[in-house]
């Protein structure tokens, strides 16, 4: 398992990036499964950062990664305000593109590539749980 907390702050999210995908190769993820699982991390993370937090002092982010049955399991953890993704209704993707509202992209696409997300709020926490197998 690994494991980092820093604040929520973009200069810290090449660090966290890096951590996602070192443990992934490690797990003999292929290179497309890795930049994937790099991919939806850094949207999980960036939605964290741009919006969990009010003005002023960026909270914690923290995150955990271990393998599970072939699977890279991605915990993503944050004390911002109740955000539950996986209730987050799909972008109409056949819409006008000047028409679509901003935003939804990111978390449509963790949807689409892991093979399950979970969210849970616990005391004051938010954790998202993202699980991609080897094989797919």
């Amino acid at each position: 398992m690994v494991r980092l907390v820093l604040p929520a702050e973009a200069s810290h999210l090449l660090s966290f990036l890096d951590i996602v995908e070192g443990f992934a190769k490690s797990l003999a993820f292929s290179s497309k499964k890795t930049q994937k699982i790099v991919l939806i991390m850094e949207e999980a993370i960036l939605n964290v950062m741009n919006h969990a937090y009010s003005d002023g002092e960026p909270g914690p982010v923290e995150i955990r990664c271990w393998e599970e049955d072939e699977s890279i399991v991605l915990e993503l953890r944050d004390r911002g305000r109740p955000f539950n993704p996986v209730d987050a209704a799909n972008p109409d993707l056949t819409a006008d593109l000047a028409e679509r509202p901003i935003g939804g992209l990111g978390i449509f696409l963790i949807k689409k590539i892991a093979d399950d997300v979970r969210y849970r709020r616990e005391e004051d926490e938010n954790i998202l749980t993202m699980i991609i197998h080897k094989e797919a």
